[in-house]
């Protein structure tokens, strides 16, 4: 099986768009406010690529840890229900534009991030509009939606410097 091309390693809001924002796997959720720029980092295990086989009814997946980033939050709300044996992944990434039509107090402008598997809350991030994903070394092959963990602490080990100036 052929590793997928990274087209790039760094994402941002003009890449929504080219991606399935399912089952990506948060390990950690981060309030930075370095250099008053208000950030909630999210690291992630993000899926690039879905691997289904007609003789296999186990779906593997191609994956590389992630961290996603939201800048300047300052209107930010959290709703999540934690219960021990769920684990905590995004379900799908919503971005709501407002338009020029709607006023300030009738429209949403910002990021919508519905928690599953089981509708297991949400994190609104109001009057966000930029986001950025850094990639953190090299895709993998998975089974199923999530990593195996002593693969992904060898690429995180790896790679720490880099993670750590972000």
């Amino acid at each position: 099986m052929k590793i997928p091309k990274l087209k790039k390693r760094i994402f941002n809001e003009n890449d929504y768009n080219e991606y399935l924002w399912h089952d990506n796997k948060i390990y950690s959720m981060i309030f930075d406010d370095e250099k008053n720029r208000s950030r909630l980092k999210l690291e992630i295990d993000f899926i690039i690529e879905w691997v289904y086989s007609k003789e296999n009814t186990n779906i593997k997946t191609w994956q590389v840890p992630a961290i996603l980033f939201f800048n300047e939050v300052f209107d930010l709300k959290i709703n999540l229900k934690w219960e021990s044996y769920v684990q905590c992944e995004i379900n799908n990434i919503e971005k709501k534009i407002r338009t020029d039509s709607e006023s300030t107090d009738e429209g949403f402008n910002g990021f919508i991030i519905n928690i599953g598997p089981m509708d297991n809350g949400q994190i609104i991030l109001s009057n966000v509009s930029k986001f950025e994903m850094h990639l953190i070394g090299e895709p993998q092959l998975c089974n199923g939606s999530y990593f195996d963990v002593k693969i992904r602490k060898e690429i995180i080990k790896k790679n720490i410097d880099y993670i750590l100036d972000l």
